[in-house]
């Protein structure tokens, strides 16, 4: 598929995925890293709420979910409650090459 031949081409990929994919990601790509993008309950909340996309009842469920964050090696969590250019700036960083690589 179109990820396994970028990865190939030794390209970096950027996927939205689904946390129940995340562990057969690790399985097929080892040298994956995941990118946690969350930010604290309360913001997230307020975020949802203003978005106006879902009911009260499914905001909660979102809230829920989000407690359940994603840890171990290859995990990087980054937490957006400020500007956006911090958030941004330690995504670019999370998904560089390390240096001489």
């Amino acid at each position: 598929g179109a990820v396994a031949d970028a990865l190939a081409s030794g390209r970096t990929v950027i996927v939205n995925v689904s946390r129940q994919v995340i562990e057969a990601a690790h399985r097929r790509h080892p040298n994956t890293t995941v990118v946690f993008v969350t930010a604290p309950p309360d913001v997230l909340e307020q975020r949802l709420r203003a978005r106006g996309r879902e009911d009260a009842a499914a905001v909660k469920g979102r809230l829920a979910r989000s407690a359940a964050q994603p840890s171990g090696p290859g995990v990087v969590c980054i937490t957006n409650d400020g500007p956006l250019e911090r958030a941004a700036a330690a995504f670019l960083a999370a998904i560089r090459p390390p240096a001489g690589a």
